[in-house]
């Protein structure tokens, strides 16, 4: 796990941040959610909304210029290829037209070109079978509704196994890294001195999850704003 840590944090740069997870409100399951930035650096989020295709260019329609979005590829264990912001659209590294589909649950880096604010908006994920896929090595995920819990509250525990790993992003101004590994040891999760944690995303956060054991597992919710 040093290895893939030291990896991707070479990967970012050491770029200054911070951010604030604003709570969703909702009228009718449908809500908005904003992400606060100090200064420029990256956050590791996610769409935690709904919204039409969830193509970047709906889901994040501006940005300051320059900003860039980068997600995972968990087949190739590799960063795809980033986003760019400028003059308004969202561009690939060749200036064909990004297309990249941010759905909730599926976690990427957001470098910030400067401070601001980028709201969410769109319809909360409701459902008794939503579901993001978990496979063995690394994935880029968050909770697939807009809920601050617990692993427990949230369902992860129940399919987490052995030797898996959660790593949390530290997007605070002058730190711009990870936070050290959480690691699955019997039914609970254990920082590094072995001090028994009950990880906890907040709305919109994403976190790379390592898992141990080979095949794929679904991480399910269900999930009602109302009755």
């Amino acid at each position: 796990m040093r290895n893939k840590t030291l990896l991707l944090t070479a990967a970012l740069g050491l770029l200054g941040a911070a951010s604030s997870f604003a709570q969703v409100y909702s009228v009718n399951a449908v809500g908005y959610v904003n992400q606060t930035i100090a200064g420029a650096g990256y956050l590791l989020i996610q769409n935690p909304l709904n919204n039409g295709d969830n193509k970047i260019g709906t889901v994040i329609p501006s940005a300051v210029e320059g900003s860039i979005v980068q997600g995972w590829d968990t087949g190739a264990q590799d960063f795809t290829e980033p986003s760019t912001f400028i003059g308004g659209t969202w561009f690939k590294p060749d200036f064909s037209a990004a297309g990249d589909v941010l759905n909730p649950g599926s976690g990427f880096f957001y470098y910030a070109a400067d401070a601001g604010t980028t709201t969410f908006v769109g319809d909360v994920p409701q459902g008794d079978n939503l579901t993001v896929a978990i496979s063995t090595q690394y994935n880029l995920i968050g909770s697939i509704v807009p809920q601050s819990a617990g692993f427990d509250v949230l369902g992860l525990n129940a399919v987490a196994g052995e030797g898996d790993i959660a790593q949390f992003w530290n997007a605070d101004l002058g730190v711009q890294d990870f936070y050290p590994p959480l690691t699955r040891i019997g039914t609970d999760w254990y920082t590094p001195d072995f001090a028994t944690v009950n990880p906890t995303p907040a709305v919109g956060e994403a976190f790379f999850y390592y898992r141990a054991e080979a095949g794929s597992v679904n991480w399910t919710r269900s999930f009602h704003v109302n009755p």
